[in-house]
């Protein structure tokens, strides 16, 4: 066991980690700010800046979902709509990276069900009641189920995302974080056409699930 070692050895050590694991990613593209946090947490958690700058492009697009279009030509227009897949051997520090820029879009779908759950009560409440009784509690005489907002699905059907995508027509997110959980098998069927209905989610098209 190494018993020279020294708060110097530890930043030199971290330090050559961190000129070993230069990136050729253009952070340039990022605004200041953000070009500081990927900087700062490759310096301070060792993060690789190309993980991070993905995972940021990821969390940015899911921001901003169906809000905006860019047009590129007339009548040719295209959303903020990516796939982001960050690849690297065991260990190489992928999940903490995309953990890290997902968490304020993880905050704000846990604050989007507390309150889906306080309006569902009030729902199942208003439904068990008779119509003058609703009328006289102050619901609605003919109450609507309330609709869950989100940003992040992961395990779910193809059948179930329509349902959630009908939902929140703003966008989605499909967050795995294996990639091979969501690679279609290409002698199946089944999932052919789950691919399919993936791409037709990723060029922005009308698609229906029975």
């Amino acid at each position: 066991m190494e018993k020279n070692i020294t708060p110097d050895t530890v930043i030199s050590a971290l330090a050559s980690h961190t000129s070993a694991t230069a990136s050729d990613f253009p952070i340039d593209v990022f605004p200041a700010k953000l070009q500081r946090i990927v900087l700062e947490l490759q310096t301070s958690c060792g993060f690789p800046i190309d993980y991070t700058a993905s995972a940021m492009l990821a969390a940015i697009s899911v921001a901003t979902g169906n809000t905006h279009r860019v047009e590129v030509k007339r009548n040719w227009r295209e959303s903020a709509i990516i796939y982001m897949a960050i690849v690297g051997r065991p260990g190489a520090n992928k999940s903490h990276p995309l953990n890290f820029a997902m968490r304020p879009l993880v905050n704000a779908d846990w604050k989007n069900n507390q309150e889906y759950q306080k309006q569902f009560r009030a729902y199942q409440e208003a439904i068990a009641m008779s119509r003058k009784e609703r009328v006289n509690a102050g619901y609605d005489q003919f109450p609507k189920e309330p609709k869950r907002l989100r940003y992040l699905v992961s395990d779910v059907t193809q059948e179930g995302l329509s349902v959630i995508h009908s939902h929140n027509p703003r966008g989605l997110c499909l967050w795995v974080d294996e990639l091979a959980s969501v690679r279609p098998q290409e002698l199946s069927e089944f999932h052919f056409h789950q691919m399919s209905f993936h791409f037709g989610c990723r060029h922005n098209s009308e698609t229906s699930a029975d």
